[in-house]
């Protein structure tokens, strides 16, 4: 599975991006939602999931919401799914927006984020989904066993000539 995960405030190594590597979950971090439809445009249909942080981490950048908006603007992006976080939303709050035009598939509280997202992205997207995918070889047939060449003898060293003098001219 491969997803973006939209935070200000998430960087390498944040326990929840080292939580959903460690389940083998591709990410793709954005700290603001013009970088994360970046991605979206990039990586295009082999996103399956984003997870928003609702809130931004400045003045200047005005957190998930906005990317929401620009992807349920886009209909390409239509079906992706998305997990909303918040640091200050509560259930009343995260089930108002679940029923405006711009509701998403699930919501999360930020501080449980960490426990609580992998299984809700098995949930959301299904079990297999989120396995990690290996081609398994076909089998392979073991050959009938092979008779032992005997060894060849190794001819005689041959002598090596005595080396030539070069007179002095």
């Amino acid at each position: 599975m491969k997803l973006i995960l939209l935070h200000p405030q998430v960087k390498a190594g944040h326990p929840v991006l080292r939580a959903l590597q460690a389940q083998g979950v591709a990410v793709l971090s954005a700290t603001d939602p013009a970088q994360a439809v970046q991605m979206l445009k990039l990586h295009g249909s082999s996103i399956d999931a984003a997870v928003v942080h609702r809130e931004g981490g400045s003045a200047g950048n005005p957190g998930g919401m906005l990317f929401l908006s620009m992807v349920r603007q886009n209909p390409e992006w239509e079906n992706l799914a998305i997990v909303l976080t918040s640091d200050v939303w509560k259930d009343a709050d995260f089930i108002r927006h679940q029923e405006s035009p711009e509701g998403v598939n699930a919501y999360l509280s930020w501080g449980a984020c960490e426990q609580e997202l992998f299984p809700t992205l098995q949930q959301m997207m299904g079990q297999d989904a989120l396995a990690p995918s290996l081609e398994v070889a076909p089998s392979l047939e073991v050959a009938p066993s092979l008779e032992v060449v005997p060894s060849l003898e190794v001819a005689p060293s041959l002598e090596v000539a005595p080396s030539l003098e070069v007179a002095p001219s």
